[in-house]
């Protein structure tokens, strides 16, 4: 467990926001996340998705109802009521969408919080 671990940890139990989440915890698609996360980048940004190594995820709902397993219908309709990953994994992925995109020199969404570039400066 790293420094950066114990730190999140201690948000999510004193930060109001992190107490409530909108869907059911699933522990196996925490773990295919934090795997897609080693190996993919993010990318295709928009107000409402984003797209990792071609699962697009909801992302509009910070940190209520995020990054939740996405499933297709037959008529290719995306269903996001579903599955979600940790708190931990959510503010990891979080932070690496953000990197990602940063890097790629692709636009972030502003109220998505503080941007990397305003960091950076």
């Amino acid at each position: 467990m790293t420094i950066r671990d114990i730190f999140d940890r201690i948000i999510i139990i004193i930060d109001p926001k992190w107490w409530h989440m909108n869907d059911d915890y699933d522990n196996e698609w925490d773990k295919e996340l934090c795997e897609l996360m080693k190996k993919y980048k993010f990318t295709n940004n928009s107000t409402y998705y984003t797209e990792l190594n071609g699962y697009k995820m909801w992302i509009a709902n910070y940190p209520y109802a995020v990054f939740t397993k996405p499933i297709h219908d037959v008529n290719g309709d995306h269903h996001f009521n579903l599955p979600r990953p940790s708190r931990l994994t959510i503010m990891k992925a979080e932070r690496k969408m953000k990197y990602d995109l940063w890097m790629a020199g692709l636009p972030q969404q502003k109220k998505r919080g503080v941007l990397l570039d305003d960091i950076l400066k």
